[in-house]
Order: structure tokens, then sequence, then C-alpha cells
């Protein structure tokens, strides 16, 4: 037997090496194709997710907060018939809002009294 390969097997082999490669060659790309493809899909799918709970929870908020008197409302800046846009652009609302300090300012007299008032009650 001769350990020497002809000519036409050195050719067979070769060619059985290239298309192997080629192979997976191949088998990488669609695998690279096909796992960008699901990520790509899993990003949209996540994105729309999202979309629908904050949606859903927008309208949750509005929901509520509808069920609540003008004056609740008024006291965080708010009102029934500009409610669902505020809360779609709440850089309205915060441009609106009364400085913190200036509420208890405001609030503070009528702390004071309440009080004094109680104050009184449990000294009697």
């Amino acid at each position: 037997m001769s350990t020497t390969m002809s000519a036409n097997d050195q050719l067979h082999a070769m060619t059985l090496t290239a298309e192997a490669r080629a192979r997976a060659l191949q088998g990488a790309y669609i695998g690279e194709v096909v796992g960008g493809a699901f990520s790509a899909i899993g990003r949209a799918v996540a994105s729309l997710y999202r979309q629908w709970r904050e949606s859903r929870d927008l309208r949750r908020s509005i929901a509520y907060l509808d069920g609540l008197d003008d004056r609740l409302l008024a006291d965080i800046g708010l009102s029934h018939a500009s409610l669902e846009m505020d809360l779609r652009n709440p850089t309205r609302v915060a441009a609106r809002a009364p400085a913190v300090d200036a509420v208890i300012a405001e609030a503070a007299p009528a702390n004071a009294a309440n009080q004094d008032h109680r104050t009184e009650r449990h000294a009697a």
C-alpha cells in the first residue's frame, strides 16, 4: 500500500475540507443573523410592553385623580379640565406648582392655630 495520496485524492480531501469550512462559516453567519433578529424582536417587544404599561398607568392615574374633588386637585396644582393633558406633560404642572417653601409658609399660621387649640384642650 502506498502512503502517498494521488492528486485526485488530495484534491478531493481539499474540496471536502473547503466545503466543511464553508458550512461552518455559513452556520456561524446564519446564527449571527438569527441571533440579531431575535435580539431586535426582543427589544421591540420590550418597548411595546413598556409603552403599554405606561399607557395603562396613565389611564389608572387619570381615573383615580378624576375621582378627587376640585379642591384636592387644586392643592396639587391640577384641575379636572386639564387633568389628562397635565399628566401627559408633567412639566406643565411643575411650571405652575407653587414652591414647597411657599406652601409651608402659607400653611404655617393654620398649623400654629391648630396646635394652640390642641394645647388648650389638653390643659383643661
